[in-house]
């Protein structure tokens, strides 16, 4: 009876050693991927990794108790770096708003203007402050968009009608001129 005690002792020293093994593997893998910049990837990661360590079996309370504090350390690193990547995009987005906001209004106090080139080049500078500035807040940006391209519609109405009556009037006098040549 000994010996089979002995030798079941053994095996589950064995056991436990190996399960202690893949514990440590995983939190090896949550330590590396405390660095990670693929916060959709990673984040499935760490749940991936929460489920291997459910099923890795035994390991004495103190050496398991240590490796959960590491697999914890790195997670909570892990999510404190995404949250604060999450607002620092926020940030980032508002201020992009309000960067487009002020292209949206300069681009509406231009749709009124009479100076034809000296707005249709401010328009087309407006449009590259556009794209320049990056994304915005989905919504919010559909409308800013919406709102800019009725500004740039309206001017650029106003001003081919403009020259449409230039045209008329150059054609009119082009046929009054006509017989005084001839």
């Amino acid at each position: 009876i000994y010996k089979i005690v002995e030798n079941l002792d053994k095996e589950v020293s064995k056991l436990a050693e190996e399960n202690f093994a893949k514990k440590e593997e995983l939190v090896k893998k949550a330590e590396l991927l405390g660095s990670s910049e693929d916060w959709k990837e990673a984040t499935e990661t760490f749940k991936k990794l929460a489920e291997e360590w459910k099923q890795a079996g035994y390991v004495d309370k103190e050496r398991n108790d240590a490796l959960w504090a590491r697999l914890e350390a790195a997670k909570d690193k892990f999510f404190e770096r995404k949250r604060t990547h999450q607002e620092d995009i926020n940030k980032e987005m508002l201020q992009n708003l309000d960067l487009k906001m002020e292209v949206v209004e300069r681009a509406e106090q231009l749709a009124a203007s009479d100076d034809w080139k000296k707005a249709t080049d401010e328009f087309k500078t407006l449009m590259e402050k556009w794209k320049a500035i990056g994304r915005t807040l989905h919504d919010k940006n559909e409308e800013l968009w919406k709102r800019f391209t009725e500004a740039n519609n309206v001017f650029f109405e106003k001003k081919k009608s403009h020259f449409d009556v230039i045209h008329k009037v150059q054609e009119h006098n082009y046929l009054a001129k006509l017989p005084i040549v001839e």
